[in-house]
């Protein structure tokens, strides 16, 4: 084999390490992103919750004739779409990005699906902080 040669797969295998060194680091990044998006999805759910029972309680006391019933009925509705985003966000189990623009998007309805509370858990905690 010709000393070129060598160099020349010596200079290949360094670029491949290279690669899978920055594939592991931008997975970490990624893991630490979807732990943190969890922890937020937690602290949001607090409020939802708040916001979502005393709008019922006061849904209830509205008549539907009342300006403030149907007002109160979109902000109910709203609460809902957030509390449905936030468990989409809770429940990745996989990701799966695609290339947009100059970087990588995560599709959230693509990468979540139901999981049991206690999958859930062990999901969050093995992704560390």
């Amino acid at each position: 084999m010709k000393p070129e040669t060598r160099k020349s797969m010596t200079e290949t295998e360094k670029m491949n390490v290279l690669k899978q060194q920055k594939e592991a680091r931008n997975e970490e990044r990624l893991k630490k992103l979807l732990h943190k998006a969890g922890v937020l999805c937690h602290e949001l759910n607090q409020p939802l919750q708040s916001i979502s029972g005393y709008s019922d309680l006061i849904i209830m006391d509205l008549d539907e004739g009342n300006p403030f019933y149907e007002r109160m009925h979109k902000i109910r509705l709203q609460v809902d779409k957030m509390a449905q985003i936030s468990r989409k966000l809770m429940s990745i189990a996989r990701y799966e990005s695609t290339d947009r623009f100059k970087g990588k998007i995560i599709g959230i309805d693509n990468a979540s699906k139901d999981l049991p509370v206690d999958k859930l858990s062990k999901l969050i905690s093995e992704t560390g902080s």
